[in-house]
């Protein structure tokens, strides 16, 4: 599966009685220019098609994209790369657990246990994420705005 054919899926079984206002539009080419030209590092393709993609949503909105996380838009993004200096945060759970993405591309989760990857891309982590919303392996739950990621996702093996 193609990351564009994995965010199809996602807006399709996930996204669809939204607003574009509330889970984002995509990042303009203004907004990805400040964040590639903000930044020392190289930012992974994917990343920015995920940014394309959704440039972060509304926080009162119960939407969670994947389990408790939602995602960030590019101005928290930044805002959170002048404090976090070997990831870029690009999510969070609305608490002190957030994911970011490294310098080699592996999505991390960072929470007061430590870090841990979870992906070894962006891609990795929506392909996952949208063939299980395919495959019903995870279960929407509407009072939670989120799909039931109890043991998900299947973390990768190091």
């Amino acid at each position: 599966m193609e990351l564009s054919e994995a965010f199809e899926i996602i807006d399709k079984e996930h996204c669809a009685s939204l607003t574009i206002e509330n889970i984002g539009r995509g990042a303009t080419s203004n907004e990805l220019k400040e964040l590639s030209g903000s930044i020392s590092s190289t930012i992974p393709s994917d990343f920015i098609e995920m940014l394309k993609w959704h440039n972060g949503q509304q926080i009162h909105v119960n939407l969670f994209l994947f389990g408790p996380f939602r995602l960030l838009d590019i101005a928290t993004i930044l805002q959170l790369s002048k404090h976090e200096v070997d990831y870029l945060i690009f999510a969070d759970d609305g608490g002190s657990t957030m994911l970011g993405i490294s310098v080699t591309g592996e999505v991390v989760e960072l929470s007061e246990e430590g870090e841990e990857v979870l992906f070894d891309s962006v891609s990795a982590l929506f392909i996952e994420l949208a063939t299980d919303i395919r495959n019903g392996a995870l279960k929407y739950d509407s009072d939670a705005g989120s799909y039931d990621t109890s043991g998900w996702p299947r973390v990768k093996d190091n």
